[in-house]
């Protein structure tokens, strides 16, 4: 009798689990997978534009900060250039007054020897050397030519002191013949019937000058 009865006791309490598993299953159903759900696009496209607005404000936000350099700078250097122009004294710009070139309507030339380089002769003697002399004006004929001679060629201020002649295609200079190599130069300037004037012209000769041959004297 007292096996039945704990058989008993026993299938009760199996009874009482297998219901309490029961409800609690009632209570909690199971959850089946489903398909996915669908993805919500303009939610997407909105978080992407918040992203981008935002990347947008920090770049804005940079380029303020430099201008903002940029307007410090651009002050800095106004007050540089205000204190140097206090500091440094003005310049005095003096009118520059044009130089009037003359107008010389009158061409000519000097060619001594023909335009040989040098000639020579015995150191004491004297040689005589020819020139030749041209001039030409479009406004009126040349009628006068003054005349320097000498060792150098001479200036326009110098030529002044030579005396106006009367114009000859040619003239014949006794030149001194000294020992070694020696310069002689000619200069003139022409002038035409109006009184035009020509530029300075001169030509120039090396001349050389030879020791004279001694004398053999007989033998006594």
């Amino acid at each position: 009798m007292r096996i039945n009865r704990s058989k008993k006791a026993i299938g009760y309490s199996l009874l009482v689990i297998l219901s309490l598993i029961v409800a609690t299953l009632a209570c909690d159903p199971i959850e089946v997978p489903g398909p996915s759900p669908t993805p919500d696009l303009g939610q997407a496209t909105i978080a992407a534009l918040v992203t981008s607005q935002a990347r947008l404000l920090r770049q804005i936000s940079g380029l303020e900060r430099s201008n903002a350099d940029l307007a410090t700078q651009i002050a800095r250097q106004n007050e540089i250039i205000s204190y140097l122009a206090t500091r440094i004294p003005p310049r005095v710009i003096t009118p520059i007054h044009p130089t009037v070139t003359p107008y010389r309507p009158v061409y000519g030339s000097v060619v001594i020897e023909g335009g040989q380089c040098c000639i020579g002769g015995i150191a004491g003697e004297t040689i005589e050397v020819g020139v030749t002399f041209e001039a030409t004006s479009p406004l009126a004929e040349v009628t006068e030519m003054r005349v320097r001679s000498g060792g150098l060629h001479f200036s326009e201020d110098e030529m002044a002191f030579a005396d106006w002649e009367e114009f000859v295609p040619n003239k014949t200079f006794s030149v001194h013949v000294a020992i070694n190599w020696v310069g002689f130069y000619v200069t003139v300037q022409y002038r035409d019937e109006l009184g035009n004037l020509s530029l300075v012209y001169y030509d120039d000769i090396s001349v050389e000058g030879h020791p004279p041959t001694p004398t053999a004297h007989p033998t006594p």
